[in-house]
Order: C-alpha cells, then sequence, then structure tokens
C-alpha cells in the first residue's frame, strides 16, 4: 500500500494538470 500512496503523491502534479487543461481547454 505505501507503493500505491507514493504512486498517487507522484501523480498528483500531473492530474493537476490535466484537470486544468479539462476545465479550461484553450491551447
Amino acid at each position: 500500500m505505501a507503493l500505491h500512496a507514493s504512486y498517487l503523491s507522484f501523480m498528483q502534479p500531473f492530474n493537476n494538470l490535466l484537470v486544468e487543461i479539462v476545465s479550461e481547454p484553450e491551447f
């Protein structure tokens, strides 16, 4: 479970970036 938690913490910035791209689709 520790590996899964560190994977989520590693992917959190990418998820935030995807949320920004989806919420504001301006290229």
